[in-house]
């Protein structure tokens, strides 16, 4: 996994859970001390997924929506060359995993299907 690690908020704002999680520092979350304002961390921009693993390691997850944050498509220290490409996604609790394209599924962008 990257040096990067997302840490869960918890937020269950009206902005997180219609457009999906944003970062805590995100113009969204200005609110109380200042007007929320529009997205500034580009997380609105992420692909929704339904994810739907056959492997036993993240089979409680499986039906969840989860956002794809990123493709990895070259080896990393922690990632070899012959299971690339892999996704890193996060679920709507802000739980951040590695996930192959067979586990992640086309879902409505938004909606909870």
């Amino acid at each position: 996994m990257s040096k990067l690690k997302f840490r869960s908020i918890g937020c269950h704002c009206n902005a997180c859970r219609r457009d999906g999680p944003h970062l805590s520092c995100c113009a969204v979350h200005n609110a109380p001390a200042m007007k929320p304002g529009p997205c500034n961390c580009r997380n609105h921009k992420l692909e929704l997924r339904m994810f739907d693993s056959p492997h036993d390691q993240f089979a409680h997850r499986n039906g969840q929506r989860c956002w794809v944050r990123e493709k990895i498509v070259k080896p990393t220290a922690d990632i070899d060359e012959e299971v690339l490409p892999m996704y890193v996604i996060t679920f709507d609790d802000n739980e951040t995993i590695h996930a192959w394209p067979e586990e992640l599924h086309r879902t409505l962008k938004g909606r909870d299907k």
